[in-house]
């Protein structure tokens, strides 16, 4: 097993240079910078960040002095509302709201710089975000779209069209729509360094049902660089409901979720590198990668002998890049009692994962540190804080990072003993505190009044936390 992540990690050399050298020991002090090939220019090139991490979606973040934004100071400020997704870059800091809207603050000291409206509330008959009741569809009074922001572009959407822009300004470069008899971009688009790879979903109710496909564009102009099925003969109901999209960009190649696995894809050609199915055969919940792999997540549930006896089984299948050639797997066992637990992987550097455990999907505290060289689950660490307004853990310079509505923590990871150190809590000033959760009327859940916990963009060093309703603080990352 060793040997076959090891010739795994050797594709991936570009990918390494930015994440740095993430394997100094860890615990005892400040933790070990990363280093790096690139200039900072090219650093700041590469930046950005959302509330999983970068597209790698590993949810390690490196940090580089070189990313942050020249003359930020600690700040806190507030949204014109409460917000669905975010994304930053080393100068912008873009969010969506849930009122369709999308706004851009800086990222220095939290200054509006810009915002893009949707259709009118009026014209949709829709003024809030929310969830129908029964189904748990979401409506939104525009687009639903979470940006992505990367080295001065900020990708949005407005009226169905697909726009990038100037992360700063603002200011449109192109706009792009739909392929003719497909249905709407379905999914947060990535940018690689020329390349913008959306995904577009399926068309059932049509004369020429088509399923879901990636679309690509030339950066500099939107001009469509290639077209790709995801899967020839796929459902086009399962594309309309998410199943297919691309999910992660590493080193110039797309991966891409289909309700059979996964496919690799060169980002600028368009051509097919690889494709993978789970050993599970359920398909991938998650796609994320560490320890040099590309890897999917399903859930295996055996036979419960009585309503208090099971045993869930959460498999974490790796692949090697590019050509998605299995390389191994490890597993989580969980008891399963008289409520359904889970646990998702969160974050991983190139030797360690966090995953953090939940119970009637409600987070129970559990945060568990898996070694990735052996599979092995070195810890089961129980967080200070619990419940749905704590973020899911993040990796930054051999420490974990999570934050609630009070404070940011930090634990340091020691990866000599593979064990996290107690959690250190950071105020965050103009933190919301705690609040009640209204009662369900059964008419469909509004999303601004949810709790929900806050999202957490590390880069350059510095920690940007976006509360549910829109309040806002930026603190330096110990």
């Amino acid at each position: 097993m060793l040997a076959a992540v090891a010739v795994a990690a050797a594709g991936m050399g570009t990918y390494l240079a930015l994440r740095g050298a993430d394997d100094g020991p860890g615990g005892g002090g400040a933790a070990p910078g990363p280093t790096t090939t690139l200039t900072p220019a090219q650093l700041v090139t590469q930046a950005g960040v959302d509330g999983s991490g970068t597209v790698d979606r590993s949810g390690y973040v490196p940090q580089f002095a070189a990313q942050r934004a020249p003359g930020w100071k600690p700040w806190q400020g507030r949204l014109s509302g409460a917000r669905m997704n975010c994304s930053a870059d080393t100068q912008v800091l873009v969010c969506l709201l849930t009122n369709g809207t999308y706004e851009a603050v800086s990222t220095a000291d939290g200054r509006r710089l810009w915002v893009s409206s949707g259709p009118s509330a009026a014209e949709d008959g829709i003024g809030e975000a929310y969830l129908g009741p029964g189904s748990g569809n979401l409506f939104m009074p525009g687009d639903s779209l979470a940006p992505q922001v990367r080295g001065g572009h900020a990708l949005i959407a407005s009226d169905g069209e697909l726009q990038l822009r100037d992360s700063r300004t603002g200011k449109v470069r192109w706009r792009a729509q739909p392929p003719p008899g497909r249905g709407e971009f379905s999914a947060q688009p990535l940018l690689a360094d020329d390349t913008v790879v959306a995904t577009v979903e399926g068309q059932s109710l049509s004369e020429d049902p088509q399923g879901a496909s990636l679309r690509a564009f030339d950066v500099t102009d939107g001009s469509p660089r290639w077209d790709l099925t995801l899967d020839e003969n796929d459902s086009p109901a399962d594309a309309e409901k998410g199943r297919y999209a691309a999910r992660a960009l590493i080193d110039g190649v797309v991966y891409a979720q289909t309700p059979d696995g996964l496919v690799a894809v060169d980002a600028r050609k368009g051509h097919v590198l690889g494709r993978a199915s789970p050993t599970t055969g359920t398909g991938c919940r998650t796609v994320f990668s560490g320890g040099g792999t590309i890897q999917c997540d399903s859930r295996v549930t055996e036979e419960q002998l009585s309503p208090d006896e099971g045993e869930v089984e959460i498999r974490v299948d790796r692949y090697a890049p590019r050509t998605l050639e299995p390389v191994d797997d490890y597993s989580y066992l969980l008891e399963e009692k008289t409520t359904r637990v889970d646990l998702v992987v969160t974050a991983s550097d190139s030797t360690y994962s966090l995953a953090r455990r939940s119970d009637a999907n409600s987070d129970t505290g559990l945060i568990v540190l898996t070694d990735l060289r052996t599979g092995k689950h070195t810890q089961t660490l129980r967080s200070p804080v619990i419940g749905p307004s704590v973020s899911a853990p993040l990796l930054a310079d051999a420490q974990a990072v999570f934050a609630d509505n009070h404070s940011l923590y930090v634990a340091p990871l020691d990866k000599r003993t593979g064990r996290l150190g107690k959690p250190r809590a950071i105020p965050l000033p103009g933190a919301p505190g705690d609040r009640s959760e209204p009662q369900d009327d059964g008419k469909g859940i509004v999303i601004r009044d949810q709790i929900r916990p806050p999202q957490v963009l590390m880069l350059g060093g510095v920690v940007h936390v976006v509360f549910d309703r829109g309040t806002m603080s930026s603190v330096k990352l110990p």
